[in-house]
Formats: structure tokens, C-alpha cells, sequence
């Protein structure tokens, strides 16, 4: 038995960058984004708009990212319990927040 996920850092460059994520999408793989910043706190949209709009302008329909993941963007053994904490919470709203965008299409 393989893999069914794979955690990915979202590209950041060129959306022809995420032709390789959008390959194992179309393969039945699931994608766990480390997207969520622990410090800094940047809006909700900013961070779902970094995984969606690429996406989208791929030309993948946006429901094809539901069950993805969100994960923090630090290394979660690193985290004091408050940072853990807090990380956990903003995982927990990006992840609704990506959800949402993807079922509005």
C-alpha cells in the first residue's frame, strides 16, 4: 500500500509550479499544504487565496482540493504549547475558510 498524501510546501513561484501538485490530485492523492504562518498573522484570505487562486488560474476545478490539508508552516515540535495552540486554531480556520472557497466553485 502507498502513500495517499503528500506534504507540500504551496509553490510560490510561476502557476506552471503547481502542474506537478495538480499530476498527483488527478491521481487520487490527497495534498497537505504547509501554509499557515505561526507568526505574522496574515488575513485568512491571504492564505487560502495563496492555494486557491493558483489553482484556479491552472485551469483544476476548485472542489478538486477539498479533503486537502493545512498544516502549520513551522515545524510543530518547535512550537511552545502556546504557539501549538494558536497554530492549531489558524490551521483549523484556514482549513474552513479553503473549504468554503472550494464549495462556492
Amino acid at each position: 500500500m502507498g502513500a495517499d498524501a503528500a506534504v507540500v510546501d504551496p509553490p510560490s513561484g510561476p502557476v506552471h509550479e503547481w502542474e506537478p501538485l495538480a499530476a498527483l490530485v488527478e491521481t487520487g492523492q490527497k495534498l497537505w499544504f504547509r501554509a499557515v504562518p505561526v507568526t505574522g498573522r496574515p488575513a485568512l484570505r491571504d492564505v487560502v487565496d495563496a492555494i486557491a487562486r493558483p489553482w484556479s488560474e491552472l485551469g483544476m476545478a476548485p472542489e478538486t482540493l477539498l479533503g486537502s490539508r493545512v498544516l502549520p508552516v513551522a515545524e510543530v515540535g518547535t512550537l511552545t504549547p502556546p504557539e501549538l495552540a494558536g497554530a492549531l486554531r489558524r490551521c483549523t480556520d484556514v482549513a474552513g475558510a479553503l473549504t468554503e472557497t472550494c464549495n462556492e466553485g
